[in-house]
């Protein structure tokens, strides 16, 4: 009996293995990838990138009773923060609790992109090497910097859209109630995280109408607006509930719709936002070309290849997807991040292509595959200016060396404001939460934000000050009640800067 139930066991191990083993494949990937590819990971002593730097500051100050926008200053939506507040709990002294959930967003990348392989009759095995392949061309891409943005944590909402839609689409069938209303609720969380990512939406229901009319459902759209709406609305009740309990949400609306909306304005003349338009994208498709190039041969396969719907559904949701994300004439490096999603049908033509091929054919392409998107991951590990940081010791940068000098030389609990720059770590390593709305300086001409920073350092409120030179600001500090107490040279994504630490006189 026991011999049986022992031989019982064993049997229901390898089925579960033969099943679901590419899961702990997946999770093993995702952890390997993170520890190099992102700078949350414990290989660094800190995330240089500023933005990351930011979001944790302002989930840490959450969790320090401060209100998002009201007490502190930042332009992301709330769910942005939300999310770090998440972290901040995990650790709110290191960058551990968001390399932790990048981690499980990289692993349900992974498995989403797998399922939408799938989808087209390919086999478990292949499914799971194109996840690996995508995963790993994401995370050492260019637009991934450092890690932690916002493109990189929507990257599974946008992949569960594709694959719900290609689902929907290969059984012939029409969205249900229930799909609709979790396409509204992914579209809110995208929305109230940055509002310029629901480009995806946007072209989604450019298509959607589009199929609605071709099959004559034209009743569906009204009741799709009904549900998407309503899941907008599911969406919005957590952050409305939030800034409802504190009565912020006056500065949840004027700052993160009304400041983004009209104060990014440049007026600098049509043609030279068109040219800003197509030089960003340009960029992004050549500095990105491990996921850029699937994505343009995805496109045009599905275009000249694929019957019916498949072929019309990129060709309406990729180049609407790209105008909206790029349309305002901005384009950093981490904005082709969002496109890297569509690399999936990219891979599923080369699988198409090579359906009818020998065996022989699919081992030369995937080790032809492999070898460049390793050359690549390495290429990208130097160009993304990683190899700074990893594996240095906290004790040898910038941000800790401040932080030891003011520990060593105050015994109150003195405050500290960073200007000329974004938050770039000096909080996080000064264990401080920020004293002050506005405690580093945002890329947005908003004259409070300068009349008040001028206040703290008048009224000597700050009694430290870390300013920034670099490339994207030469203006030296000056202000006669603040003395230079040090100097440090760092880098910051490939970039030299020089940080400057003042102390109050």
């Amino acid at each position: 009996m026991q011999e049986e139930t022992t031989e019982t066991v064993g049997l229901n191990y390898k089925t579960w293995l033969q099943k679901y083993g590419y899961l702990l494949i997946f999770a093993a990937v995702s952890v390997l990838i993170a520890l190099f590819a992102f700078g949350s990971s414990p290989f660094y002593p800190i995330n240089e990138w500023e933005d990351p730097n930011v979001f944790l500051t302002v989930g840490r100050s959450m969790l320090d009773g401060k209100v998002i926008y009201r007490d502190i200053y930042e332009q992301k939506g709330p769910y942005v923060y939300f999310l770090h507040a998440i972290a901040a709990l995990i650790s709110d002294t290191s960058f551990l609790g968001v390399w932790i959930l990048e981690i499980v967003n990289l692993f349900f990348v992974m498995v989403i992109v797998a399922k939408i392989v799938e989808l087209y009759g390919y086999k478990r095995s292949i499914c799971v090497t194109c996840a690996l392949f995508i995963a790993l061309s994401a995370g050492f891409s260019y637009a991934m910097s450092t890690g932690d943005s916002v493109e990189e944590f929507t990257a599974c909402l946008y992949l569960w859209l594709l694959y719900t839609t290609v689902k929907t689409i290969k059984k012939n069938r029409t969205f249900t109630a229930l799909q609709y209303l979790l396409i509204g609720v992914t579209a809110g969380i995208v929305f109230w995280s940055k509002f310029t990512m629901v480009a995806i939406y946007l072209g989604w229901f450019a298509y959607f109408v589009w199929r609605s009319i071709r099959r004559k459902e034209g009743k569906e759209i009204a009741k799709s607006i009904a549900y998407i709406l309503s899941g907008v609305a599911i969406a919005t009740m957590p952050c409305l509930a939030y800034f409802g309990a504190y009565g912020a949400v006056k500065d949840w609306f004027s700052v993160y719709l009304y400041n983004n909306l009209f104060l990014y304005s440049d007026n600098v003349g049509f043609l030279f936002t068109v040219w800003e338009f197509v030089k960003s994208i340009l960029l992004t498709l050549v500095c990105n070309p491990h996921y850029t190039i699937p994505l343009l041969f995805g496109v045009v396969w599905f275009a000249i290849k694929r019957d019916g719907e498949e072929r019309w559904f990129l060709t309406w949701l990729v180049p609407i997807t790209v105008f909206v994300l790029y349309v305002g004439g901005r384009g950093y490096r981490y904005y082709g991040l969002s496109l890297f999603v569509f690399a999936v049908f990219g891979y599923i033509a080369v699988l198409d292509l090579l359906r009818e091929k020998p065996r022989a054919w699919f081992k030369l392409a995937g080790m032809v595959t492999t070898a460049l998107l390793l050359l690549s991951s390495l290429t990208f590990f130097f160009v993304n200016g990683r190899n700074y940081y990893i594996f240095r010791e906290k004790e040898d940068i910038a941000q800790y060396k401040v932080a030891r000098y003011i520990r060593e030389n105050r015994d109150d609990d003195p405050t500290l404001l960073t200007w000329g720059m974004l938050d770039s770590g000096f909080y996080l390593a000064c264990e401080q939460t920020p004293s002050f709305r506005y405690f580093c300086r945002f890329n947005i001409p908003l004259e409070e934000m300068y009349s008040e920073v001028q206040r703290y350092m008048d009224e000597g409120l700050a009694d430290y000050v870390v300013y920034c030179i670099s490339e994207q600001n030469l203006v030296p500090f000056t202000h006669e009640d603040y003395k230079e107490v040090m100097c440090l040279e760092e880098w910051s994504r490939g970039d030299k800067v020089t940080y400057y630490l003042y102390e109050h006189i």
